[in-house]
């Protein structure tokens, strides 16, 4: 089955989409320092869809086919709680730094 929809598993598929969605906007940001403006050959929700589904397709092959995502809670499992805060910390700052990147761009 392709798409899963019960309530038992909407966390995975919603950290793929989030995933793919931080990558996508870090690669346009790495697009944009170039200097080269793909939005004046096309419009900003194709430009969007062009970079955001493969990421999904790649991401929910990679970890939600056949479960392979469970590996990843497995390992993870046992973490401390001190753990878990430094993980978030640098977690929440690469959010910061992908938005401010977007935000703030050098010019």
């Amino acid at each position: 089955m392709f798409l899963k929809t019960s309530a038992k598993n909407v966390a995975e598929y919603v950290a793929c989409i989030w995933l793919a969605a931080l990558l996508g906007l870090n690669l346009i940001v790495i697009i944009g320092s170039t200097g080269v403006n793909p939005l004046n050959y096309m419009y900003p929700k194709v430009f969007g869809l062009l970079i955001l589904t493969p990421l999904f397709i790649l991401f929910y092959f990679r970890y939600l086919r056949n479960s392979r995502y469970l590996k990843i809670v497995e390992r993870y499992k046992n973490e401390t709680k001190r753990q878990r805060i430094i993980g978030n910390l640098i977690m929440i700052a690469y959010i910061v730094a992908t938005f401010a990147a977007l935000l703030f761009p050098k010019k």
